[in-house]
């Protein structure tokens, strides 16, 4: 074989080698030799059951009892998810190329794991409930509506008693009867910022 031949069948490979190189993306590249699926393992120490729903490479659904947990095997893959814990629901994305642990850690609470570890995923990041205090400073019982238009509640407080109740942050119109009268109001759900019921007009 001449000279001029060898080096254009060198020169034809190296080019080659060059483009095959520029087509296998970041994303094949770093999953490459990696087995196709993958573990997505929930934690859910809440009072509430949890579940969360995936969709991307193939669809997956998991519900978790209550101060349970529970496994699935996924494809690798990025999804989008539509979860709910605590009673309360967000959408998101989460990335699945690599196995992951879902924490449900109490509600109001947050999980005691480091959160900068790329394997663990905190619920309460995304789903942030509070405790509150519901003073009652009236003399009789009050049954208080507690509102807005995600969520409602309803506790009744003994006069000169306090009832702790988990809610979201975000700002709700509250009613009750005390005092002969309808009392209502606006209220914005804060740590240690209690709602305090009262006879406004008395």
């Amino acid at each position: 074989m001449k000279k001029s031949t060898i080096l254009k069948t060198v020169g034809l490979a190296v080019i080659l080698f060059i483009i095959l190189g520029v087509m296998i993306s970041p994303a094949t590249a770093s999953t490459a030799g990696k087995p196709p699926f993958v573990r997505m393992h929930v934690y859910n120490n809440s009072q509430f059951e949890f579940s969360i729903a995936v969709f991307g490479p193939d669809d997956y659904t998991l519900k978790v009892a209550p101060y349970t947990d529970k496994s699935i095997i996924v494809e690798r893959g990025t999804y989008s998810y539509v979860m709910r814990a605590c009673n309360n629901s967000v959408a998101g994305t989460i990335n699945l190329n690599m196995y992951k642990n879902i924490y449900v850690p109490v509600c109001g609470g947050s999980a005691i794991y480091k959160r900068e570890n790329p394997h663990n995923f905190d619920t309460s990041e995304f789903i942030k409930g509070i405790n509150i205090q519901v003073k009652n400073k009236t003399h009789e019982k009050v049954s208080v509506y507690i509102r807005n238009l995600k969520k409602n509640y309803w506790v009744t407080v003994e006069p000169g008693e306090a009832e702790t109740l988990l809610v979201f942050r975000d700002q709700y119109v509250y009613s009750y009867m005390a005092c002969g009268e309808l009392q209502a109001g606006y209220y914005n759900a804060r740590v240690n910022q209690p709602l305090i019921l009262t006879c406004k007009n008395k």
